[in-house]
């Protein structure tokens, strides 16, 4: 056995917990720096950098460890005309569930004018141009790119083992876990199952990466307006019958527009996953529960959420 292989967990169902361990632990030293001590553009490029880094490692690690060529089957689905409909849709999907569950089934208190990100909130109020691109670069387009690769392209691929659903639901899970927001964890899981249904429609990466940046800018620019209009006693009902129907309809043509798609998909050369055949699934879940890799990185979240609703 080389060095390489008894540094880094090859089983896929402790590999991607390791890398997300990776993750919440930069996250929470990055907890701990002065970072909006440095203004708007500064913060927002001491930001990129720091994601490059976050996910940069992983990455590195990943290709360390699995074949050349399969990183670069995360890239291989094309963005096709057919898909824009399909990520307009998934997007109000994404928006108007993220808007329910976060106002109102999931309520908490919410802070106007500051983003969330790895546990960390920001300022992201724009005092001019530059301030406001380098916002829009830091917290909306590379966070999307970044987490798409990491927990759309690898996360679902090492999970690829048991099928669709099962890399969906455990890509998702540690997609909450990596944002360190216990409060909002059921908003963030849901929104890890709606990208992943994206990618699955559209067979591209990219779909995924357009409709997370464009869900990134609607909770930095828009979401403070949705939070204003919600807490409004004279028509709270009213709004939120509004917002659930949009979200239904949103999500009719989403599904109708997706099944469209993969009946184009079967009749061409493009197969959906459907995880290796002759395995028990019930096993499989077992198994991706009970990875030392997953135990650790669950305890590592649990003990950030303690100390998060001490503070």
């Amino acid at each position: 056995m080389s060095n390489r292989e008894e540094l880094f967990p090859k089983h896929p169902l402790n590999t991607a917990p390791a890398g997300v361990i990776f993750l919440l632990v930069l996250s929470t030293v990055l907890s701990f720096l002065p970072v909006g001590n440095r203004g708007i553009t500064r913060t927002c490029l001491f930001m990129i950098a720091w994601q490059v880094i976050l996910f940069g490692v992983p990455f590195l690690v990943y290709g360390a460890i699995r074949p050349t060529h399969s990183f670069a089957k995360l890239f291989h689905g094309r963005l096709t005309a057919s898909a824009v409909p399909i990520i307009v849709f998934g997007t109000l999907m994404l928006i108007l569930q993220s808007c329910v569950l976060r106002f109102g089934v999931f309520y908490f208190g919410y802070r106007v004018g500051a983003y969330s990100l790895y546990g960390s909130s920001f300022d992201v109020s724009a005092g001019n141009a530059t301030e406001l691109a380098a916002i829009v670069l830091a917290y909306a387009v590379v966070p999307a790119i970044l987490e798409e690769i990491f927990f759309r392209g690898i996360m679902m691929r090492e999970y690829r083992i048991g099928g669709f659903l099962y890399s969906t639901l455990f890509s998702s899970l540690l997609f909450a876990v990596a944002h360190l927001d216990p409060a909002g964890f059921p908003i963030t899981f849901c929104a890890g199952l709606t990208l992943s249904l994206i990618l699955l429609v559209t067979g591209s990466l990219a779909a995924a990466m357009a409709a997370h940046a464009a869900y990134n800018l609607f909770v930095i620019f828009l979401e403070k307006y949705v939070w204003l209009m919600s807490s409004s006693p004279d028509s709270e009902l009213l709004f939120w019958l509004i917002l659930i129907a949009l979200f239904l309809l949103c999500a009719f043509f989403f599904f109708r527009l997706a099944g469209a798609e993969m009946k184009r998909a079967a009749s061409s050369d493009r197969r959906y996953p459907s995880g290796r055949s002759g395995v028990n699934r019930a096993t499989l879940y077992r198994q991706a529960i009970t990875a030392p890799t997953m135990i650790a990185c669950l305890a590592i979240y649990a003990v950030a959420a303690v100390l998060s609703f001490l503070v």
